[in-house]
């Protein structure tokens, strides 16, 4: 296996055990009580085929770029639909926020039957999205990112 590999392979792991949201789609971001959160983005979107085919189970990544502060979230699969939503909680505050409080994430999705070992995953698809960071207790702003896998 190499390194790429294990590397996406270990950030999936450390995603999976990470605490996903307690809310639903329409609710305000929560204060999750994971050493305190000063709060949330949600992104949504689909995993599709080239002929527009739902792509159910393909997992999808949202990788922070680093500015300066910690999140948490952004692991999961989409449904049966192709259909994905996730929250990004934001962990620590910066000294100084913005306003508007954005940062950017990269939103990837990957065909893990692509994978041959020792080779990395072949077919992925990402998309790079400003998020919108939404105090606790307001309804987050949603970010659509839609993803295409060749098959």
């Amino acid at each position: 296996m190499t390194v790429n590999a294990r590397s996406i392979i270990a950030y999936a792991g450390v995603l999976l055990l990470a605490c996903s949201d307690p809310t639903g789609p329409d609710s305000p971001c929560q204060q999750t009580f994971e050493f305190g959160n000063f709060g949330c983005a949600e992104v949504v979107g689909t995993v599709t085929g080239l002929s527009g085919q739902p792509l159910p189970g393909r997992p999808v990544f949202v990788k922070v770029i680093p500015h300066g502060a910690s999140y948490s979230g952004g692991f999961v699969r989409a449904d049966a639909e192709g259909r994905f939503r996730t929250r990004i909680f934001r962990m620590t505050q910066l000294v100084m926020p913005l306003v508007p409080d954005t940062f950017s994430v990269w939103v990837v999705t990957i065909d893990l039957a692509s994978a041959e070992l020792p080779d990395p995953v072949d077919i992925r698809d990402s998309v790079l999205r400003r998020l919108t960071l939404t105090p606790v207790g307001q309804r987050p702003v949603v970010a659509i990112a839609d993803l295409t896998l060749p098959l």
